[in-house]
């Protein structure tokens, strides 16, 4: 496939076309046209930004399929300490970070006495009013 049938084919693609394509070309020649409308559209630059990922609490309420990021609290699954969410602030900034990206799970508290427990313990409702607070330090 060339560029311009690649962009042909990006061009007004419907959802049963994209499947169509799928399920009938195999992976090498998607990843071949995906490659070239990259090129063509976003040019041969790779780019990132300097963040870091801090995991307030990897405990959630829900249990989403595609999920690799929950636990469960006897699996490890917990919120994270000021103390701790500061640590990995200052590693990130050590190494040139300059966003930081706090993620919790789905309104743990809904589910589980352990994510209560901890709130309450830090004198705050919600995993969203911790999150609050930890973002402000």
């Amino acid at each position: 496939m060339n560029s311009e049938q690649a962009i042909r084919l990006s061009e007004a693609i419907t959802y049963e076309q994209a499947v169509k394509i799928f399920y009938e070309m195999n992976m090498e020649e998607i990843f071949k046209i995906a490659s070239i409308l990259h090129n063509i559209f976003k040019g041969n630059v790779i780019s990132y930004s300097r963040k870091i990922f801090i995991p307030i609490t990897t405990l959630c309420k829900d249990n989403c399929l595609y999920c690799i990021y929950k636990k469960e609290p006897d699996k490890g699954g917990r919120y994270l300490e000021l103390d701790e969410i500061i640590d990995i602030t200052k590693r990130g900034l050590e190494l040139g970070c300059t966003e930081a990206l706090l993620m919790t799970g789905e309104r743990p508290e809904i589910k589980y006495a352990e994510a209560r427990n901890f709130l309450k313990n830090k004198n705050v409702s919600s995993t969203v009013e911790w999150l609050y607070n930890v973002s402000k330090i």
